[in-house]
């Protein structure tokens, strides 16, 4: 996690700290003044102690998340409360090595400015080309302590920021996809059991080629597109025709090959291909999943369903 903003920009106004020699010793005091005091308002760490505050709430609602979706018929959550349990397990020990640090850090900080307070009060006594220059040296040299108090307090929770916002990112998902389940057109054949979903967008070929909106489906037994879109709206937004209804859907057991593509020039359109075997139909699948569905992570996902991985999670 990057959290050091420049000298500029923790002192305040670029180029401030500079020397002015055409300005009066007053002028310059005011505005070495107005630079500390913006300096001092930052001094609080507020942007780690912030995200430290949020992880720990995260990490605190992960366990009834997914217990809300193991109550709502979600049956692959066991490896997700074993993750959820180690998070929690895992965060007592860095928010208390972020603590022991954080009165560390502040200490060093305060410190650091006490030597400003110093040198402004010299200057302001008495305000010679000498105590102004030293007061401005102390306050670019308080500058570059506090991104590197920041940098230092970061290191501590940056792999537990990692895994955390993965696993909030991937309930998202889940809590999403159950969510559209719930309203799809479909019903799920009888013991066949939802792995995930996301937004996504296929282009039907034969007849009129149309692109379709949608929602692209995986369970334990088929892959499955339904379109859910409004078609004819003015501007998009105002009147129109909801579609809704189950496109396509093809078994796990016919796909034979599964892999996916960033195109476009900033490889923004996550593209995912599915091949049948022989006789098998629709032979050949080109979709477009949206958002922040991962395609690499899709792959995964559906050659893990091919190969029964799901199976042990069912409750």
């Amino acid at each position: 996690m990057n959290v050091t903003p420049s000298v500029d920009v923790i002192a305040g106004t670029s180029g401030s700290l500079e020397h002015s020699p055409n300005g009066t010793a007053d002028a310059q005091i005011a505005a070495l003044r107005q630079e500390y005091d913006q300096l001092r308002q930052r001094t609080d760490l507020t942007e780690v102690t912030d995200t430290v505050w949020r992880l720990a709430r995260d990490v605190g609602g992960f366990e009834a998340r997914v217990e809300a979706l193991r109550q709502g018929g979600y049956p692959f959550t066991q490896s997700l409360a074993n993750g959820a349990r180690d998070l929690r397990d895992r965060w007592p020990n860095t928010e208390g090595e972020f603590d022991r640090e954080l009165r560390d850090v502040r200490y060093d900080v305060e410190r650091s400015l006490d030597r400003v307070d110093n040198a402004m009060r010299d200057a302001e006594r008495a305000p010679d080309e000498g105590r102004i220059d030293s007061a401005r040296t102390e306050i670019q040299s308080a500058a570059r302590c506090l991104p590197e108090a920041q940098e230092r307090l970061a290191r501590i929770y940056e792999r537990d920021e990692r895994d955390i916002k993965a696993m909030g990112a991937r309930l998202d998902a889940l809590e999403w996809s159950v969510q559209q389940l719930n309203a799809a057109s479909f019903k799920l054949d009888s013991g066949e059991a939802l792995i995930i979903a996301a937004p996504a967008e296929w282009t039907e070929t034969t007849g009129d080629r149309r692109d379709m909106d949608g929602v692209l489906y995986l369970t334990d037994r088929r892959v499955l597109f339904e379109e859910k879109e409004r078609t004819g709206a003015f501007l998009g937004l105002f009147g129109g025709r909801k579609q809704q209804a189950l496109t396509w859907a093809v078994a796990l057991n016919d796909i034979e090959d599964v892999s996916g593509e960033d195109r476009g020039i900033l490889g923004t359109h996550h593209m995912l291909y599915l091949s049948s075997r022989p006789g098998a139909e629709p032979a050949k699948i080109t979709i477009e999943i949206k958002r922040s569905a991962d395609n690499p992570e899709w792959v995964a996902f559906i050659r893990q369903a091919k190969a029964g991985g799901y199976e042990p999670e069912l409750r």
